[in-house]
């Protein structure tokens, strides 16, 4: 920010949004699409931790196969949407 003292305006806030950009790392990829995480998610679900059945795979791959997929409360919402947009016949 930079402010002269010819100019009237004040000074103008930076695109905070643009300053916070970043990919995501592949663990939130994967929490994203509803995947134990942490290790009260894995005790909730049954289910192992993330962590340990990533083990071995490469964090790129790991977003590869996160970024090719779709959640199953996303496709719930998706079939709700359709549903209730058909018309009574």
């Amino acid at each position: 920010m930079s402010f002269n003292d010819d100019d009237d305006e004040l000074p103008r806030q930076p695109n905070t949004c643009q300053e916070r950009e970043r990919f995501m790392t592949p663990f939130e990829a994967m929490s994203a699409q509803t995947l134990p995480v942490t290790d009260l998610q894995a005790h909730r679900a049954q289910a192992p931790k993330l962590e340990l059945a990533l083990a071995g795979i490469k964090p790129s791959d790991v977003l590869k196969m996160a970024g090719n997929s779709m959640s199953v409360p996303c496709m719930g919402c998706v079939l709700l949407a359709a549903v209730c947009a058909l018309e009574a016949v």
